[in-house]
């Protein structure tokens, strides 16, 4: 297994910039699962919006084929702020997200920075690729 960290911190001119910021990571082949967890500083949940100070910071997911916000071919799931977590393999995925093969390539996690606290957020993004078994190989050849 290989975890990649994605972390920094945005504050009201990122959101002004781009509310919807990509998070480029590299997959190489022969991966068969790819997990992500997310953290953000003074997270709240969404129907909190408006009626308390926090961050509200959805998440989604795109693959190798395309990175463009709502239109794009490689989109493979977003769950807002509803989960901390999700999965995604060849057989199964967490609802919201869609199951299929792990393309090498660069994949994007995007943020949805619907909510920022005055001074900001801190985010940290982990992403665990867990490599194909022998079996796998050979069956996928």
């Amino acid at each position: 297994m290989t975890e990649i960290v994605l972390e920094g911190h945005f504050d009201a001119a990122d959101r002004t910039a781009d509310e919807f910021p990509l998070l480029p990571f590299e997959v190489p082949a022969g991966i068969a699962r790819l997990r992500v967890r997310y953290q953000v500083s003074r997270q709240l949940s969404g129907d909190k919006v408006g009626w308390q100070e926090g961050n509200i910071v959805d998440i989604g997911l795109f693959d190798p084929r395309g990175a463009e916000f709502l239109s794009a071919k490689g989109f493979r799931g977003w769950s807002g702020t509803a989960r901390q977590e999700f999965t995604i393999a060849a057989d199964e995925a967490t609802p919201g997200y869609l199951l299929g093969f792990i393309q090498p390539g660069t994949w994007h996690v995007v943020l949805g920075l619907y909510q920022l606290a005055p001074d900001g957020c801190d985010y940290r993004v982990v992403v665990t690729l867990q490599e194909e078994s022998r079996g796998e190989r050979a069956e996928s050849r």
